[in-house]
């Protein structure tokens, strides 16, 4: 019994609350029931390690190329606030940190919080003062059109193939050899 006579309460398979005394309550509205009459979001669960997006293990950054004139970059996942926090520094030094033009590979990221566009507005912010493109290459279709329902698609500017992305550039067309 906890201390000052208050009900003691124990959730296991069943709830029963008792008085000071210790005994079985005889109010019927403090019997015993059974927790599977509680609908199933209160019911008492068992931890379970619940993944929201289980096809989504962890977020990647990896630069494709950096040279004089361009930094490519690729990001793998999903940039949810978790994922954006563990890449924001390294990303944001290896784009805006170059002032250079930037192609972002976005193609495999899955899904993208606010968190996450925050972060490429933030690169695009930098390199705008330069007057350097920030251009997203193949974002998925629910992307794409987040990016141009928030009207960010000026300063975001999205390419569905590299040749695209390298016009946005402003920079001769390259091959994937000319990258490097």
């Amino acid at each position: 019994m906890i201390k000052g006579g208050c009900s003691r309460l124990s959730i296991e398979r069943t709830v029963v609350t008792t008085g000071q005394s210790g005994q079985r309550d005889s109010n019927p509205r403090h019997s015993a029931w059974e927790a599977d009459a509680l609908p199933t979001e209160l019911r008492p669960q068992e931890q379970l390690d619940i993944n929201p997006y289980p096809l989504v293990m962890h977020t990647t950054f990896t630069v494709i190329a950096s040279t004089e004139r361009l930094t490519h970059v690729e990001i793998t996942g999903a940039l949810d606030v978790q994922h954006t926090r563990e890449i924001e520094l390294k990303f944001t030094a290896t784009t805006a940190g170059r002032h250079k033009p930037v192609i972002i590979d976005i193609s495999k990221v899955d899904f993208i919080a606010s968190s996450g566009i925050g972060l490429l507005v933030q690169v695009a912010r930098t390199l705008s003062l330069d007057k350097h493109p920030t251009i997203l290459l193949a974002p998925n279709e629910t992307i794409a059109h987040t990016i141009r329902i928030a009207k960010l698609d000026s300063m975001l500017q999205i390419a569905s193939n590299l040749e695209a992305a390298t016009a946005l550039a402003q920079l001769p067309s390259l091959t994937s050899e000319r990258l490097r």
